[in-house]
């Protein structure tokens, strides 16, 4: 049997294709309770297929840069979780979407990897950032303690 499906594999495409075709809304069905009953398993799937295809990775390539980073984010140093993970790249090399192993940064937390990115990748323009948003903190709170308490609107 496994042969001849080997010998005759464009005719049970087809088959399928219009079996599907007939009714899709069942076909629909059953794919949904396949998915219900391999959730896990159709995460992990997809997780790996949009790491090869968009990065290059193998599952043991992410494991390997997850242990390198004690999983934290390679930038803050905060632990991740593993839903919320990006691979941090230069943009340069591979464009927005894509990387490489050559152009691959690290594992980021979503905000550590927009925050570069909206950035243009300039750590100049963020220490810039950083130390106006200190100096503007200090200001607030300079002001906030000359003015004391704050009065409260009756209701």
């Amino acid at each position: 049997m496994h042969e001849w499906r080997a010998q005759n594999r464009a005719k049970l495409n087809e088959q399928e294709r219009i079996r599907r075709a007939r009714n899709p809304e069942k076909y629909r069905e059953q794919q949904r309770a396949l998915r219900a009953r391999n959730r896990e398993r159709v995460r992990e799937q997809n997780q790996r297929g949009r790491a090869w295809s968009t990065h290059g990775m193998r599952p043991g390539d992410w494991a390997a840069m997850w242990d390198a980073q004690d999983g934290r984010c390679y930038l803050c140093r905060e632990q991740l979780s593993e839903g919320k993970v990006d691979v941090d790249h230069d943009h340069s090399c591979c464009g927005p979407k894509r990387s490489c192993r050559i152009c691959r940064r690290g594992l980021a937390c979503r905000r550590c990897n927009s925050t570069a990115g909206y950035a243009g990748d300039d750590p100049d323009l963020l220490q810039q950032i950083a130390d106006n948003l200190r100096a503007a903190k200090r200001a607030v709170a300079a002001r906030m303690a000359e003015r004391g308490e704050q009065p409260q609107l009756e209701f």
